[in-house]
């Protein structure tokens, strides 16, 4: 699961296509659980899709969960339909809870990595603006804190994301998994582009009618403090995507 099919990474696509062609001659059901899909425009990114076409279809008994429309979009012109499943993000299928936590200050979970496309002035006028009441922080510390995640503690290691989330008033996120997580801990989040349209396609696909979360396209300074003053003045409210995930359970 994630967003690597394609070629923003290779390594884990190159990984996942071995796995489906050496199972491609068993008899056995093969699920790649919901993904994001991405191919640059050149000539890679057109090899890249001729290659995943020729082994995807050669595993009759394979399905591909799609996350958000964007990709199912792509997927329908490389595999048959009968192949894909659409359904969102799995960690968004983890139950919405309630937290007694006072919540306090902005929190910022903002990429630094090929996919961020947000200018470094926003970030810094906001920490003028809000002096004292932003924490900057990202979805993986929980990971860097804890050290080696395994079934031992993979669930203490959500919950310390979770509830960290929780702490905070607003969230201002440019990650996928910073506007799940709002989601799941109802903290009113302005949600801001990536480069590959992942994030604004699961936000049309999934949570455009939650409405403690504010999607920006092209985000400027003005927009983000006039998203954050607007969510102040909401109380969150929790939209049911449960259903969602039937074509995976059924797969």
């Amino acid at each position: 699961m994630g967003g690597n099919i394609g070629t923003l990474y290779i390594a884990a696509e190159y990984s996942r296509r071995l796995i489906i062609k050496k199972l491609s001659k068993r008899d056995i059901s093969v699920i790649s659980f919901p993904q994001s899909v991405h191919f640059s425009s050149d000539w890679f990114g057109e090899f890249e899709r001729r290659m995943i076409s020729k082994v995807y279809q050669k595993n009759s008994h394979l399905s591909v969960a799609l996350r958000e429309e964007k990709s199912r979009q792509v997927m329908q012109s490389l595999i048959s339909e009968e192949q894909i499943l659409f359904t969102p993000d799995i960690v968004l299928s983890l139950p919405v809870k309630d937290y007694d936590f006072s919540r306090d200050k902005i929190l910022l979970l903002l990429r630094d990595d090929k996919e961020k496309v947000l200018q470094n002035n926003l970030k810094e006028n906001l920490l003028v603006k809000y002096d004292g009441q932003v924490v900057v922080s990202d979805t993986f510390d929980a990971a860097v804190e804890i050290g080696t995640i395994d079934e031992g503690n993979r669930s203490m290691a959500i919950d310390h994301i979770l509830s960290n989330v929780a702490r905070h008033q607003i969230v201002i996120t440019d990650r996928l998994h910073g506007m799940i997580f709002s989601y799941l801990t109802k903290t009113p989040a302005v949600v801001l582009a990536n480069s590959n349209l992942k994030i604004q396609s699961t936000f049309e696909s999934w949570l455009k009618d939650c409405q403690f979360i504010k999607f920006i396209k092209d985000p400027n300074f003005e927009q983000v403090v006039d998203a954050i003053n607007d969510l102040k003045q909401i109380e969150p409210h929790y939209i049911d995507l449960s259903d969602k995930f039937q074509p995976l359970i059924e797969a």
